[in-house]
């Protein structure tokens, strides 16, 4: 996606990623709707690890200038999965918070 974005500025212009982020259903218990299926065995710890290595990624590239996280503490809300999204999980607990602290700025 970032080099098919990069080509279309013509490598002139930075790139802003404005939703990025990985679903993991892992503790909210309940199934996902089928066209979030993709999504049905991403563990909690693997949500963590890809957002720091995207972030990673990105401030590495020297090409993207904003990257927004999608998203920061939404609640499931019954068959919505975007709390699945959240890097502050269902118990409070924020895996991510590590990972993404460590990745460069």
């Amino acid at each position: 996606m970032l080099n098919t974005y990069w080509r279309i500025t013509g490598g002139t212009k930075p790139i802003c990623i404005t939703e990025l982020g990985y679903l993991s259903m892992q503790d909210y218990g309940g199934g996902l709707p089928l066209n979030f299926g993709w999504a049905y065995d991403t563990s909690v710890s693997e949500h963590a690890q890809w957002l720091g290595q995207a972030v990673t990624y990105a401030a590495n590239s020297g090409r993207v200038r904003l990257l927004i996280v999608w998203n920061v503490d939404f609640e499931n809300q019954g068959a919505d999965p975007m709390g699945g999204y959240a890097i502050i999980r269902a118990d409070g607990s924020c895996p991510a918070c590590s990972s993404l602290a460590n990745a460069p700025r």
